[in-house]
C-alpha cells in the first residue's frame, strides 16, 4: 500500500507572482538598456552632425577671405584678369553660398538636417543677411565686369567694399559658431544627464530583482529539494510493486518469442521472393545494356551515313564556286549565290548531324590550334549577314578589350557554337537586329559570349526543350521558321563536354539572349 505525503512545493499563486515581478522587472532593464542605447547612439549621430556643422561654418569663413583675395587679385595684380582666376572666383561663390545655405536651411549633399538650427542662430543668421546679399552682388560683379579695362577703378572701389564687408560677416560667422558650439555642448550635457539617471534606474531595478524575486525563489527551491527526497522514499516502494509486474512482463516476453519465430518463418518466404526479383533486375540490365549498344551501332550508322552525304555536298558548293567564277554572268550571279549559300547552311547541318551522332556514339573529339578569335567571329558574321540582309536586319558583333588576341582553341568547335547560334538568332527575328558580344573574365579566365536578338521570344515554359535534340519550342514555328532541331541541342552538348555553361534568358515578344561560358579548359590564352 502507498504512502501518501503532503509537498511542502511552493503554492501556484506565489510563483506566478515571482514570474510577474521577474517580467516587470527584467522589461524595466531591457527598456532601461534600449533607452540608454538609443541615448548613446543619439549622441554620436549629434556629436557627428554637430562637428559637420562646425566645420563647414569654419570652411564658410576660410571662403569668405578666399572670395576677398581673388577679389584683390582681379581688382589690383592682374589686369586684364586671367580666366582661371575669374573660373576661381566663380567656383569659391558657388562653395560660399552652398555652404551659407546648407547652415541656415539644411543641404542633403553637406549631409546637414533641416530644422537643426535653434531660434537664437536662426534670428543671427537672419541679422548676417543683408551683408550676405551684399557680398553675393559685390563678387558677382566682379566676376561680370572684370574683363572690361575702362571698369577696372569701378572693380577695385567693389573690392574694397567686399574687404569691409567680409570684416562685419567673419566677426558674425564667429559668433555663430561659437552659439552653435555653446548649444551643442547643452544639448551633450543633457544626454549625459539622462544616460546617468538610466544607469542609476538599471542598477536599482537589478537590487529589486535580487530582493524581491531570487531570494524567495531559493528559499521555494530549498523547499522543493525536501518535497523530492520525500517523493524517491515513495518512488522506493513503487520500486517493489514493478519488481512483480516484471514476472509478468517475462510471461509475456515467451509469447513474443513464440511469434518472433512465426515472423522469421515469413522472412523465409520474402527473401525467396527477393531471390526471384533479383533474376528480374538481371534480365532487365541486360536488356539495358542491349538497348545501348543498338543505340550505339545506330548512332554510327548517322555518322556514315553523314559524312557519305557530306562528300557530295562538298562537290556541290565547290562546282557552285567555280560556276560563279568563270561561267555564270551577272544577271544569274544572285541565283548562283543563293545555291552556294543554301548549300553551305545545308553542309553545316549535315556536320551538325555528324557531330551529334559521334557525341552519341562517343567518339566526340577537340584539338586546339593557337591562333586568333577575332578573323573567325568576322567569318562566321560574314556568312550570316546574307540571311540578315534578306530580312532587313541588323547583325553586329563586339570584341571586348579583355579578350587575348592570340589563343588556343578548336577552330571548328568556336565556328559551329558562334554559326549555330547566330543563324538560331536570325531565323526568329523578324524585326530589328542580332547583336554577338564577346568578354573576358581576366579573373576566372572565362570567355563569355552573348547573342542578344529582338525576334519572337521564348515562352518560360518551352525554355529548357528548346535544348533538347530534334525539338523546338513548339510545331508552328517549325513549320514557318524551319529547322530540324539540333543547333541548340549540339551546341549544349559541346559546351557542356568543354565544361562550360549555357543558358537563355527571353521575353515573349522582345526577344532572346543566349550565354555561353567556357571556362579555360576548354581554351588557353597566348602566354
Amino acid at each position: 500500500m502507498m504512502h501518501k505525503h503532503f509537498s511542502s512545493a511552493p503554492p501556484h499563486d506565489e510563483i506566478s507572482r515571482l514570474q510577474r515581478l521577474y517580467l516587470l522587472a527584467l522589461g524595466v532593464i531591457v527598456g532601461m538598456a534600449i533607452i540608454g542605447q538609443t541615448a548613446i547612439q543619439l549622441t554620436l549621430r549629434n556629436d557627428e552632425t554637430n562637428s559637420r556643422i562646425v566645420n563647414i561654418a569654419g570652411r564658410q569663413r576660410m571662403v569668405s577671405q578666399k572670395l576677398c583675395k581673388i577679389a584683390a587679385q582681379l581688382a589690383f595684380v592682374e589686369y586684364p584678369p586671367q580666366r582661371q582666376t575669374l573660373q576661381d572666383l566663380q567656383a569659391s561663390l558657388v562653395l560660399w553660398k552652398q555652404s551659407h545655405y546648407g547652415l541656415q536651411h539644411g543641404d542633403a549633399a553637406l549631409k546637414i538636417p533641416q530644422g537643426k538650427n535653434s531660434d537664437t542662430v536662426q534670428a543671427m543668421f537672419t541679422r548676417i543677411e543683408p551683408t550676405f546679399h551684399l557680398m553675393d552682388s559685390l563678387a558677382q560683379s566682379l566676376c561680370r565686369g572684370s574683363l572690361d579695362t575702362a571698369l577696372r577703378q569701378e572693380s577695385q572701389a567693389q573690392a574694397r567694399l567686399l574687404f569691409a564687408q567680409s570684416d562685419m560677416f567673419l566677426s558674425r560667422m564667429d559668433a555663430i559658431v561659437f552659439q552653435y558650439d555653446e548649444e551643442f555642448r547643452a544639448a551633450i550635457g543633457w544626454l549625459q544627464i539622462l544616460e546617468g539617471a538610466i544607469f542609476l534606474v538599471t542598477f536599482s531595478a537589478l537590487g529589486f530583482v535580487s530582493v524581491v524575486v531570487f531570494r524567495p525563489a531559493v528559499r521555494h527551491l530549498r523547499q522543493t529539494v525536501l518535497s523530492l527526497e520525500k517523493t524517491n522514499q515513495d518512488l522506493a516502494y513503487s520500486n517493489d510493486i514493478l519488481t512483480r509486474q516484471q514476472a509478468v512482463l517475462e510471461d509475456q516476453a515467451l509469447e513474443l518469442e513464440t511469434m518472433n519465430t512465426q515472423a522469421q518463418e515469413m522472412n523465409i518466404e520474402m527473401e525467396q521472393h527477393r531471390s526471384v526479383l533479383q533474376k528480374q533486375m538481371f534480365e532487365l540490365e541486360t536488356m539495358y545494356r542491349e538497348l545501348q549498344e543498338a543505340r550505339r551501332s545506330q548512332s554510327e550508322f548517322l555518322a556514315n551515313l553523314s559524312h557519305e552525304l557530306r562528300t557530295p555536298m562538298s562537290a556541290i558548293i565547290g562546282f557552285t564556286e567555280i560556276l560563279l567564277t568563270d561561267f555564270i554572268s551577272e544577271a544569274g550571279k544572285p541565283f548562283g549565290e543563293r545555291v552556294l549559300h543554301s548549300a553551305n547552311i545545308l553542309l553545316v547541318m549535315l556536320n551538325d548531324l555528324i557531330d551529334f551522332a559521334y557525341i552519341e556514339a562517343g567518339l566526340f573529339e577537340i584539338h586546339r590550334e593557337l591562333q586568333p578569335l577575332e578573323p573567325i567571329i568576322a567569318s562566321v558574321s560574314q556568312l550570316m549577314r546574307f540571311d540578315a540582309e534578306a530580312k532587313h536586319l541588323t547583325l553586329t558583333y563586339t570584341i571586348s578589350p579583355d579578350v587575348p588576341a592570340l589563343m588556343s582553341f578548336d577552330e571548328r568547335r568556336f565556328r559551329q557554337i558562334l554559326f549555330s547560334l547566330l543563324s538560331n538568332a536570325v531565323k526568329f527575328t523578324e524585326i530589328g537586329g542580332v547583336e554577338l558580344r564577346v568578354l573576358f573574365d581576366v579573373n576566372s579566365h572565362t570567355l563569355r559570349f552573348e547573342i542578344q536578338d529582338t525576334g519572337i521570344g521564348i515562352a518560360p515554359d518551352q525554355q529548357e526543350r528548346v535544348f533538347k535534340p530534334f525539338v523546338q519550342h513548339d510545331g508552328s514555328s517549325t513549320r514557318k521558321y524551319g529547322g530540324i532541331g539540333v543547333g541548340l541541342a549540339l551546341v549544349k552538348r559541346i559546351v557542356t563536354l568543354k565544361g562550360g555553361r549555357m543558358w537563355l534568358e527571353s521575353t515573349i515578344g522582345k526577344g532572346t539572349t543566349v550565354v555561353v561560358e567556357l571556362p579555360r579548359g576548354a581554351f588557353a590564352p597566348a602566354e
